[in-house]
């Protein structure tokens, strides 16, 4: 229900706006005649039914222009009172110009039909662009789908598109003007246009590198029109494919425009359209995979040990799997998936010149991941995951009428604004919040050695006390025997321990027993089946939760001043990102340390022990009232360090003493007992019983935006001085732009000249020096103090350059220089390598100059917000340039020049517990709040020529450079210890060359029912990284980053794509068979294909052989030749959609009918196995090359069972994520009515 009313509010209630994206194009009007002075004074008018949209008058020349009519279709009506009146039916597309030229004879007299004009074959724009009845026809759904078609991009499997070689974070998608966050999908029947951008990119798009698609969703039609479409693939193929899918359009509320005729036009109207979509296998493979048959895994879960065949201890019992226990399945299974989709609009004509539009959208995706370790025998453990996204917007315009001589024409302003919400949440489907439950085996009650004997000299020099040896005894936890009672939330898991107790009669000692021997404790699972796949009943012991907020204001005013067309908008946006993860499996960990450490044993101190004598037990301050014998016993009582008391251990103490609770002895607990969080059930926890820092010393959490405990949080940083909460704020980055363009208009040149500006703030802290957590003294701060005396500073080194030192705390002498990335010898001569500075310190490792005078001061002070400063907010200024120059109707030249900015897209949050548990953490790559945004320069040079009226084709060349990329870096050298993070250090090259063919059928002409799309694109991609952790293996390996330009996985050199659509229209332009009576069979049908042929991306060979399928093994593997010197095999699809139409009502005055329409959809028709994952030993999709080399057969002799292994081994290597999808056959059927 809470979801219902999201969708709700989000479609109706919605309250902030659309971004500065118009979707708006214009219409020029040429009129030819012998006669020009008989074409001046011709009115145009352009209606959206009996609408006048916007109007004008021709030149002495014939000609027109009209700016910023929004997207759709509308008649344009001529009159003049020489020829009369003319109609014509034109499409204007977004951010294009609608060339509409016409010769018009006085003799002819005067027509009143409207005449149908179709889009030039020789455009203005280099914009693809597709409508809604061209996306109708498709085999296909979905934009990204669509966006595959352009040329120059490359799509697999519906994966993120790739445009021009760039990256494929670095496209941006709007939908009704506002960038998507989260989820972008909608009903297919909601796409009212879809254009991709990737050169001459107007300046109103921003924050993108690669390439832009804009999708405008359906305007609300003048007449009522519904739609329902049921698809399915159930009896077609086994993939469980089934969308339901409603469309509804139309007039709310009309206005009378004319009292005498009765003319109405929408003054209210809407459009809303929903689908729900069920997949089975949402993403099937050719060869489908592996899987243990369901009574042997039944079988392995009820017992899952046995005693080893090598000796002593346990092993799994899925060791001994054999391939006559697996079968191939072609669904994956556990893996469905349910998707929700609302998309609403609603448009309100307030006057004849404001016309405020309301709309949003609103998606939920809930289902099974697929985990392929989990696919063969622990499926049913898949984690499930659920996405939203809420989107809503309200637009307002206003036209401004002005005078015929008034200097400004066409005035509009537009104030917009959006509001998106998305969050995504991955748990254990069913524990879900109940994080304790994660990991839950069972109560373990552990036994303890109550007493320690040793022998001790007690005080023999003191003549207070004997001078004796002897005993003493003091109390520990040391384990002697352990209980175990399963649980019930992860019967499985439970199982292990539950078979080991039986074995061992219930004989076991302590917990670590239990895990030496393949057993379970508390928030552990079942190891790794030979580092292949997950065991029967390995939980997934991950909570996690994320969440973005985006608002935008925006503000946009259209003018033109004779044949300027200008435009000029700004857009403020502001977004607050937040994370929040709890690692289960460590939790239980963290609470065993966390509990009990505050309890000591005073055992230095003397005068509090008890002495055991014959008479009693004595003190040892009271020693002299001892009057028996002495029992050489010593007893030393526990103590409580209160400054070393956890919080959970205080708040789960106070928990048992309050509730009455005893130890396994029966003894009430209280502040001295010894307590064990194993032997509770994981109801009685809380998480608020920990402090932060209980949670992040161990990594059991983290988060920003929230707090530890999973709560929203939305003030300023709070870490360092917050020990108990160590609250972290949102990812609040702010982005401003602000853009102005002018489009000239003449009859043979289209020029446009933008420039935007982008203001960038991460609005996040970033530290001063990434090569120190603490301040280091600059040149300028030595001075004659100290150990260091008079220094005879080089003349190229500043005085804001930092100073390296023999030893941190206590220097003698000044070993190095350097600023930034830039280090010097204490000569003042360059190096490139740090560690011959280091080398002259004491201990042989880096020593900055700092303000510490000892290890102990550094280590109490530590981190302070003094490490700290403001992001500086980066300004970047984006010239573009579009000229196109139209040789004749028949043929055009173009250009465009593009400086392209987007903010970083990753590698670009780091939370400042990052800095402050850096020691403990330096494995792990953090985050940069520092970057800078990435940078794209483009050129693009092409020619368009129309091959007749319904023939055309495209050449154009580009160049691409790309800068300040980003990419995994090493701070080595840094103090206290190296780490590695981000910078932009990346650039590469992209040049590519377009050809392109089109063809549309004509009713008059040869051609009557075909339509084709063909382009072809060879492209070279070169960088020095394909993505942000390319280079991760070299630093990881200790060298520095690859500073050469190399062949990206984006460098596909040959792209085919054709799109064919053949069709048979009804009625007097059916041109098919026709049978005996008269029955025109194939009227109102249609075949489309789609296909694609694509060359191999390019991969580094491997070398050496190695466990490529293994997981957790420690391995190294080295290049083979060059980096991205091989490549992977061609791509070849082919898509197909056959549909026909029923007119079941004709339609009459004001209504379009019933209709029905079926069709068959086929994806990769011909069942083509296309390899995109491979092994980078061997070159092959199904064999990485170990079972059959030396190093693999000896490896596997040390298995416990080494047929097993091998089998296990194989299934593993048919990875059925290295293949594109098979044949899906669907089924569909559309009522429209």
């Amino acid at each position: 229900m809470r979801h219902f009313y999201k969708t709700i509010f989000t479609l109706l209630l919605s309250t902030v706006i659309v971004s500065a994206q118009t979707n708006k194009g214009g219409l020029k009007v040429f009129i030819e005649n012998a006669e020009k002075d008989d074409l001046f004074g011709t009115t145009v008018q352009v209606m959206e039914g009996d609408r006048l949209i916007i109007g004008g008058v021709v030149d002495f020349t014939g000609f027109l222009y009209l700016p910023n009519i929004e997207a759709g279709t509308y008649t344009v009506v001529l009159k003049n009172v020489k020829f009369g009146e003319r109609k014509f039916e034109v499409t204007i597309e977004s951010n294009a110009v609608f060339e509409l030229r016409r010769t018009i004879s006085l003799d002819e007299g005067q027509v009143l039909t409207t005449v149908v004009i179709r889009e030039p074959m020789v455009k203005t724009t280099t914009t693809t662009t597709k409508t809604a009845d061209d996306i109708a026809k498709l085999p296909s759904r979905g934009a990204t789908a669509v966006v595959a078609l352009s040329a120059g991009v490359q799509s697999t499997d519906g994966s993120a598109p790739i445009i021009r070689g760039g990256r494929s974070n670095q496209v941006i998608t709007y939908i009704d003007g506002i960038p998507v966050r989260g989820s972008g999908a909608i009903a297919n029947s909601a796409y009212g246009e879809i254009q991709v951008y990737q050169s001459g990119i107007p300046a109103e798009f921003g924050d993108a590198t690669s390439g832009v698609i804009n999708i405008t969703t359906r305007r609300p039609s003048a007449r009522m029109y519904n739609r329902l479409e049921v698809i399915t693939s159930e009896f077609l193929d086994p993939y469980g494919y089934n969308t339901l899918e409603f469309l509804s359009t139309g007039p709310l509320k009309s206005k009378l425009i004319d009292e005498t005729s009765g003319i109405t036009i929408p003054q209210v109207g809407y459009m809303f359209a929903a689908n729900v979509n069920y997949r089975k296998d949402p993403d099937p493979s050719p060869i489908g995979l592996w899987q243990v048959d369901e009574s042997k895994i039944s079988e392995i879960e009820s017992n899952p040990l046995r005693p080893s065949p090598l000796g002593s201890g346990f092993v799994s019992e899925s060791e001994f799997l054999k391939f006559d226990d697996m079968s191939q399945v072609k669904v994956k299974p556990n893996t469905e998936q349910f998707n929700y989709n609302f998309t609403g609009k609603l448009d309100w004509l307030v006057t004849d010149n404001i016309m405020v539009t309301l709309g949003g959208r609103a998606r939920r995706s809930a289902g099974n991941d697929f985990i392929y370790t989990y696919s063969l025998l622990n499926y049913d453990n898949n984690s499930q995951f659920t996405n939203e996204t809420y989107s809503g917007f309200i637009r307002l315009r206003q036209d401004f009428e002005t005078s015929e001589d008034a200097l400004l024409q066409n005035v509009s302003y537009t104030f917009q604004g959006d509001y998106t919400y998305f969050q995504n949440v991955r748990w254990d489907p069913t524990h879900q919040e109940n994080i304790f439950n994660y990991g839950h085996v069972g109560k373990f009650d552990l036994y303890q050695q109550k007493y320690l004997w040793q022998t001790r000299q007690i005080n023999p020099n003191s003549p207070d006390q004997f001078s004796l040896f002897a005993l003493y005894e003091v109390e520990t936890p040391f384990d002697t025997a352990v209980r175990f009672t399963p649980g019930t939330a992860n019967p499985v898991s439970a199982n292990y321990t539950s078979q080991f107790f039986r074995f061992q009669n219930n004989d076991v000692n302590n917990l670590s027993e239990i895990q030496q021997n393949g057993a379970l404790i508390n928030g552990t699972t079942p190891p790794g089946l030979y580092s292949l796949w997950s065991d029967v009943g390995t939980p997934y012991t991950t909570y996690a939760k994320q969440s973005e907020e985006q608002t935008s204001i925006n503000f946009s005013v259209n003018a033109t001043v004779k044949k300027h067309n200008l435009k000029f908008g700004i857009r403020y946006e502001e977004r607050a990102l937040r994370f929040y993860r709890v690692s289960a499996a460590s939790l239980w960990n963290t609470m065993r340390q966390s509990v009990n450490r505050h309890i000591k044993f005073r055992t230095n101190s003397l005068d509090s022990a008890i002495y055991v004598f014959t008479d009693g037990n004595y003190y040892g301050y009271e020693l002299d009232k001892a009057e028996g014998s002495f029992l050489d016993t010593v007893r030393f009582p526990k103590t409580l360090v209160t400054n070393q008391q956890t919080g959970f251990d205080a708040n789960f103490r106070k928990y048992l003493i309050d509730n009455g609770h005893k130890d396994v002895y029966g003894n009430s607990i209280n502040q001295y007992s010894f307590i064990n969080p194993d032997a509770y059930d994981p109801s009685v926890f809380q998480l608020s019983w920990f402090n932060a820092d209980d949670l992040l010393q161990n990594g059991s959490v983290a988060y920003y935006g929230y707090d530890h405990l999973g709560n929203k949080y939305s003030g300023l940083n709070d870490y360092l001085n917050n020990e108990e909460n160590r609250y972290i704020a949102p990812y609040n980055p702010i982005y401003l732009a602000a853009y102005v363009q002018d489009e000239v208009v003449y009859e043979n040149l289209n020029l446009r000249f933008g420039v935007r500006v982008d203001r960038f703030d991460a609005n996040q802290q970033v530290l001063k020096d990434e090569f120190s957590l603490y301040p280091v003294k600059t040149v300028g701060e030595l001075g004659a103090s100290g150990n260091l005396g008079e220094i005879t500073v080089p003349g190229n080194i500043g005085n804001d350059y930092k100073v390296y030192v023999d030893d941190p705390y206590n220097p003698t002498k000044v070993v190095g220089f350097r600023n930034g990335d830039d280090w010097y010898l204490a000569d003042g001569s360059e190096t490139n390598d740090p560690g011959v500075i280091a080398q002259q310190s004491n201990t042989g490792t880096i020593a900055p100059y700092t303000n510490f005078s000892s290890r102990t001061e550094e280590n109490e002070i530590g981190l302070t917000q003094d490490a700290f400063e403001d992001y500086k907010p980066q300004i970047n200024i984006m010239p573009r340039v579009a000229v196109s120059f139209p040789i004749s109707d028949q043929a055009m030249f173009f250009a465009n020049y593009d400086v392209l900015t987007q903010r970083p897209q990753a590698g670009n949050i780091a939370t400042i517990d990052a800095y402050y548990y850096l020691p403990a953490r330096s494995t792990n790559a953090i985050g940069n709040p520092n970057l800078q945004p990435e940078k794209t320069i483009s050129y693009e040079v092409g020619f368009q020529q129309a091959l007749g009226e319904d023939m055309a084709i495209k050449v154009n060349a580009y160049y691409k450079e790309l800068r300040d990329m980003i990419q995994i870096v090493p701070r080595r050298y840094a103090y206290p210890i190296d780490y590695t993070t981000y910078g932009n250090i990346d650039f590469g090259t992209v040049k590519g060359f377009i050809f392109s063919y089109r063809l549309r059928p004509n009713p008059e002409g040869l051609n009557k029912n075909a339509s084709l799309e063909a382009n072809y694109t060879l492209q070279f991609a070169n960088a020095t990284g394909s993505n942000t952790s390319t280079q991760a293996a070299l630093i990881n390996a200790g060298q520095p980053n690859l500073r050469t330009l190399q062949p990206t996985n984006q460098d596909v050199r040959h792209n085919f794509i054709v799109s064919m659509d053949y069709r048979f229209a009804g009625g007097d332009y059916y041109n098919g068979p026709v049978l005996g009576n008269g029955n025109k069979i194939l009227q109102n049908s249609g075949i489309n294909f789609v296909a694609s042929a694509t060359s191999g991306r390019p991969y580094t060979g491997q070398a050496n052989v190695t466990q490529a399928v293994a997981f957790g093994v420690q391995q190294r593997s080295t290049i083979d030749g060059s980096v991205n010197g091989n490549r992977y095999p061609w791509l070849f699809n082919v898509n197909m959609r056959i549909d026909k139409s029923f007119m079941l009502k004709p339609g009459g005055e004001g209504s379009r009918g019933n209709s029905l329409q079926v069709y068959l959809w086929v994806q990769n028709l011909f069942n083509t196995r296309n390899i995109v994952g491979l092994y980078r030993y061997t070159g092959l999709p199904d064999d990485d090359g170990w079972l059959t080399s030396a190093e693999g057969q000896q490896a596997m002799l040390s298995t416990t069972d080494v047929q097993s292994y091998q089998d296990l081994y194989s299934v593993k290597m048919q990875n059925p994520s290295n293949y594109t999808r098979p044949r899906l056959v669907r089924l569909g059927a559309v009522f429209s009515f």
